[in-house]
């Protein structure tokens, strides 16, 4: 992913390469929103079916990247915390608006270069049973909202298959993440609002370095 990401700056900012200062929309006014329900209907479809393998692949981003860095985070008591049960439940991240802009650029080999992005407004508001423990501590992640921008990018439109030279995708600026914990600590009912502003500031952390597009 951070290739992808990389390789889409590469082609937006190379020097041998001037982009359009502003997309050119499809219908030749301001960029196309589709306003197409069964559009967004069938992205979010398809959204439901890759659900599993999605929540597979957070279980290990968690397991292996996230684990780490939140006990680096912790106060002494709390030093071993880490992931127990992770369920995700049904509710998949969902789609709801839909935006597509044609672009194009100039190079002095291939001249003008077209592309078009689809830039999608993507929400995760669902009831969750994530375990965090350590020797001290009983908590659970309750429900989780993600929300942000998703760009996907076809890169130069080719006139024979496979069409277009390469896919980038990305968050153009750093998505919303909200946590609801419940538990105890030492045995204690106690106000977890500084974990779940820890444990938010986190992920944002591990998603800027996976997919979100850096600043240039």
């Amino acid at each position: 992913l951070s290739f992808l990401v990389a390789f889409g700056v590469f082609l937006s900012t190379s020097p041998r390469r001037r982009e359009a200062r502003e997309a050119i929309p499809i219908d030749g006014s301001n960029a196309e929103s589709t306003g197409d329900v069964a559009e967004v209907s069938l992205l979010n479809i398809a959204v439901q079916e890759m659900w599993p393998e999605i929540t597979s692949f957070i279980r290990t981003v968690l397991k292996e990247t996230v684990e780490e860095a939140i006990q680096t985070r912790m106060p002494w008591f709390l030093s071993s915390l880490g992931f127990g049960r992770i369920s995700f439940g049904d509710a998949a991240l969902k789609v709801e608006e839909l935006n597509v802009e044609r672009l194009a650029q100039e190079s002095y080999k291939d001249g003008e270069m077209r592309s078009f992005k689809v830039s999608s407004l993507v929400a995760w508001d669902a009831d969750v049973d994530v375990a965090l423990t350590a020797p001290f501590a009983a908590i659970s992640a309750e429900h989780v909202l993600v929300k942000g921008r998703l760009d996907v990018c076809l890169q130069q439109i080719l006139p024979r298959p496979p069409f277009f030279t390469g896919i980038t995708f990305y968050f153009a600026e750093l998505p919303t993440v909200q946590l609801t914990l419940d538990g105890t600590l030492m045995g204690l009912r106690v106000s977890l609002l500084w974990l779940e502003k820890i444990l938010a500031e986190i992920i944002q952390k591990q998603l800027a370095e996976q997919i979100v597009l850096p600043a240039v």
